[in-house]
């Protein structure tokens, strides 16, 4: 299943905030097309792919992400994915 498919089937998606929606990128890059590491660029292609207007700023979004601990899903993506 590709993004655009797979953000189609959930129904809240386009009420995410921009936190919510780099999570579940990141999250998507990684258990979806298997990649261990990502980089901003990465995210930004999911924002292209899906014709989303990313944050104005977008690496402020992303670093402040990056640092997090402990990592986590949200429980609606918990909720979505099972």
């Amino acid at each position: 299943m590709d993004l655009a498919e797979f953000v189609l089937a959930i129904s809240e998606f386009q009420n995410w905030n921009h936190t919510e929606k780099i999570r579940f990128f990141a999250w998507f890059l990684h258990s979806k097309r298997g990649k261990d590491r990502f980089v901003a660029a990465d995210i930004r292609k999911c924002y292209e792919q899906l014709s989303l207007t990313e944050p104005a700023n977008f690496h402020a979004f992303f670093k402040s992400l990056e640092g997090k601990k402990p990592k986590q899903l949200p429980p609606r993506w918990q909720r979505l994915l099972s």
